[in-house]
């Protein structure tokens, strides 16, 4: 999947991400889980791809050093550190803000009555080029659900005792 595709970011930033491997461990496990949760929408490429760039910027990893060296060469030690980090995800950190506070503030929205703010988030969500304002469930996803939810309300005991 291009970043591009969803509007923001470089193809070099996914390349990036796909060649950065995480250790063996607890934070291996919690982002496999966390792309399992991410299969459950629509864009879930996009979802996980947000949640890796922002977990590589926050957790010691290839992005955060590539931020601090700057190549003077082609030799392997031909690299100098930098006092302030380069400019690797200035232009991907707005978006990420920006449909970060659509999706939650559409999501609050949508448990009010009437939705009050619908219009405002589509809106947004336009502006800023996202596919739409809300987190979509996948057709299998929302099977699932479906699902869950009647099993739940077969297991509930009659009120009428």
């Amino acid at each position: 999947m291009s970043t591009r595709a969803v509007g923001w970011g470089s193809d070099d930033l996914l390349e990036r991400l796909k060649d950065e491997r995480l250790p063996r461990g607890d934070l291996d496990d919690h982002a496999r889980h966390f792309q399992r949760m991410t299969d459950d929408f629509v864009g879930h490429e996009t979802l996980y791809l947000l949640y890796r760039f922002a977990s590589g910027l926050a957790h010691p990893s290839v992005t955060v050093v590539d931020d601090y060296v700057t190549r003077l060469g082609e030799g392997l030690l031909d690299v100098k550190l930098l006092r302030q980090p380069g400019s690797h995800g200035d232009a991907t950190w707005p978006w990420i803000v920006v449909w970060s506070l659509i999706w939650a503030g559409r999501a609050l929205d949508y448990v009010t009555n009437d939705s009050p703010s619908r219009h405002f988030y589509q809106q947004m969500a336009r502006e800023s080029g996202m596919a739409g304002s809300t987190l979509e469930l996948t057709k299998e996803a929302e099977r699932l659900a479906w699902l869950d939810s009647y099993e739940a309300q077969r297991r509930r005991p009659s009120s009428s005792q």
